[in-house]
C-alpha cells in the first residue's frame, strides 16, 4: 500500500483472485494488493496447499469448508470470516475434489 509493504502468511490467505488486471491476497477478508499474477502463483505454490478452481481464483485447501452445487455450476464455502463463496469452473471440479481428498 503506497511505500509500505505488508508480508504475509501464506498460511492465512484463504485465496487469491484477480479484477480489473489486479491480483489480489486475501487473509481474513481483507484484499491486498500483490505484484505476481494468477499464473505466477500458481507455478509458485504448492500444489497439495492451492488449487486453481477457476480462471480468476487459486484457494487454499485448508480453507476449504463444503462444496455445493450452485446455480450455474460447483460453489465452495471457505472457513473464514465471512463464510466467502467461491465459483468452481466445471473442468476444474475433478482437480478440486482429488486434491481434497474426496
Amino acid at each position: 500500500m503506497g511505500e509500505r509493504t505488508t508480508v504475509l502468511d501464506v498460511a492465512r490467505i484463504s485465496h487469491y483472485s484477480s479484477k480489473d488486471k489486479l491480483t489480489f491476497a486475501v487473509v481474513n477478508g481483507h484484499e491486498h494488493v500483490i505484484d505476481f499474477t494468477l499464473a505466477e502463483l500458481e507455478a509458485r505454490l504448492d500444489p497439495r496447499r492451492f488449487t486453481r478452481i477457476h480462471r480468476g481464483t487459486i484457494v487454499n485447501n485448508t480453507f476449504v469448508q463444503e462444496l455445493y452445487p450452485g446455480v450455474d455450476g460447483v460453489l465452495v464455502r471457505l472457513k473464514d470470516e465471512k463464510k466467502t463463496e467461491l465459483s468452481v469452473a466445471r473442468d476444474r471440479v475433478r482437480e478440486l475434489k482429488e486434491r481434497l481428498g474426496i
